[in-house]
């Protein structure tokens, strides 16, 4: 499953880490306070006495800059701390922070500049990199991030197409414009250049985010994969098996994602997110993934053909823990169209090792022509005495599956209210079934720890 208009990303979300979002300020504290400490021990030439606070703020939104380049990179240590979508969230909310500390920095020091009839030549290369700054937040909350655009439908069209989104993506790439701009603006100023303490530290924490973000993005463009399949198990559902060009396969979890570019394909070459299908260490050097053909991107798919080479990333995601892989507590599987994609990874996985762990997939889908590996599913409810599956589809009729939606009402008829007390849940599909699972969930006291949701969007 991947990101495109219409079809649906999977992104961890965790109902117990909301402490985990610390980690991003304390990051960007950690900059901040010994480049302050360096500034004020290390000293400073009398010409900018009285200007203490606007230049500290000019140190904070520099620290807060640094700390964004580095979280742009995706940084798994973070990423398995909160998800991707918190990540980005965070990114968004901490890149307005900077621009109103930035724009602080700046009011400020005008108006004690101004006041005390000092004069600071090197304000040209500060407001230029502003400029870049806004640039950049425009681009990313317009067009690379639904955090800020997901109630407006035009806005989020605009968003998910594949030529405006990468121009954007270079826009906001102005951030790293900006960086190099504002260090030569801290740098110009002669009575900051006599303190080495700090511009030493300034310049050692500004050459390693750089040359961290160049090496990672330089990384997801080294094709290190090879498209070995490409098979169509629905009419519009693709699954892409890769097997690397040399070394070994990439570790990953079950129900985890990759960022996938293709580097020589007739299709966009950005990095999209694609959830794994495959077992983990099954054995073959293969690694799959599937998509659904719904958006922009997407509707390209029909252009790879197998030997196309590709870059990978990751894995991502923590849709299933590793504490609950390894339990042996009920799961109950909600999925809602092209969202049983991560879960046909953890299904594959139980079964071989666990197989006789009681297990319930609960699929939603539209049409019959939607569904694919029906008779898997039927097979393996047949070999695993505790795994059932039933499938309910929305638009239509066809027997022998009834009609209608995964409703509370649903669940009861096929005996999965009788698991809310003990069961872990698992919900991947469109935003509003999400939505409704969780809150059907919720309604019947399902431990908020046992509830584990796949979100599409950041």
């Amino acid at each position: 499953m991947m990101k495109t208009p219409g079809d649906s990303t999977p992104f961890s979300t965790r109902t117990n880490s909301e402490w985990a979002k610390m980690y991003y300020p304390i990051i960007a504290a950690c900059i901040f306070g010994p480049l302050m400490l360096a500034f004020f021990l290390g000293g400073y030439g009398p010409e900018l006495a009285g200007l203490e606070l606007p230049l500290s703020f000019g140190i904070l939104a520099y620290s807060l800059m640094l700390a964004e380049v580095l979280f742009s990179t995706r940084p798994r240590f973070l990423e398995r701390k909160t998800g991707l979508v918190q990540l980005y969230a965070i990114h968004g909310i901490m890149a307005l922070a900077l621009l109103v500390v930035a724009a602080l920095h700046i009011v400020m020091e005008v108006m004690l500049v101004s006041i005390s009839n000092l004069a600071i030549p090197t304000a040209p290369l500060g407001l230029l990199g502003f400029m870049f700054l806004l640039i950049s937040t425009g681009m990313g909350i317009l067009f690379l991030s639904s955090n800020f655009i997901g109630r407006s439908k035009k806005l989020m069209k605009s968003k998910d197409t594949p030529h405006r989104r990468e121009y954007a993506l270079w826009l906001h790439r102005l951030s790293l414009l900006a960086t190099v701009v504002l260090f030569g603006h801290i740098l110009s100023i002669p009575a900051i250049r006599t303190n080495t303490a700090f511009v030493g530290l300034l310049a050692a924490y500004t050459l390693c985010i750089l040359v961290y973000y160049i090496w990672k993005k330089a990384a997801s463009h080294w094709a290190s994969y090879r498209l070995a399949a490409l098979e169509q198990p629905a009419p519009d559902v693709y699954q892409m098996t890769f097997s690397p060009l040399k070394g070994h396969l990439l570790q990953y979890r079950a129900g985890q994602y990759v960022f996938v570019r293709f580097t020589d394909s007739k299709i966009p070459k950005e990095s999209h997110p694609f959830s794994i299908t495959s077992q983990p260490a099954f054995g073959d050097g293969s690694l799959s993934v599937m998509a659904k053909k719904a958006g922009d991107y997407t509707a390209k798919l029909d252009l790879l053909k197998v030997g196309d080479l590709a870059a990978i990333e990751g894995p991502y995601g923590n849709f299933m823990d590793a504490v609950t892989s390894k339990g042996q507590s009920p799961l109950v599987f909600l999925a809602g169209g092209i969202g049983i994609t991560p879960i046909l990874s953890i299904l594959k996985e139980q079964l071989e090792k666990n197989p006789h762990r009681e297990m319930h997939l609960v699929w939603g889908s539209s049409t019959l022509k939607d569904t694919f590996y029906t008779d898997q599913f039927a097979a393996w409810a047949k070999d695993a005495p505790n795994f059932s599956f039933n499938l309910i589809l929305s638009r239509e009729k066809v027997a022998p599956y009834p009609q209608g939606q995964i409703s509370a009402d649903y669940l009861s008829s096929i005996g999965v209210d009788t698991l809310y007390r003990k069961a872990h849940f698992f919900i991947c599909g469109p935003a509003g079934m999400m939505a409704a699972a969780e809150t059907i969930l919720k309604d019947h006291k399902v431990d908020s720890a046992k509830i584990h949701i796949e979100k599409f969007s950041f």
